[in-house]
């Protein structure tokens, strides 16, 4: 259980998976409930949120950020 493997796909997986997907969609839906006003400060709110840089990594990375990657890859394992 402490395997690489495990770790993200019952760790991080499964937090993002939460979160994301089914935490913050249920905060602006309870939101909602309270009037149309509510819903929009409560949508405003996680969208500076998700702006956070903890967060930024759901964007991805930029183009230039995969190639360099992908080079430090090839000249460390050939």
């Amino acid at each position: 259980m402490m395997g690489a493997d495990y770790a993200h796909w019952h760790g991080m997986y499964e937090v993002s998976k939460h979160y994301y997907q089914k935490f913050l969609p249920e905060v602006v839906n309870a939101a909602a409930t309270k009037g149309t006003a509510m819903k929009q400060k409560y949508e405003q709110l996680v969208r500076e949120h998700l702006t956070k840089e903890e967060h930024l990594w759901q964007k991805g990375l930029k183009p230039e950020e995969a190639e360099a990657l992908r080079k430090s890859y090839e000249e460390r394992y050939k």
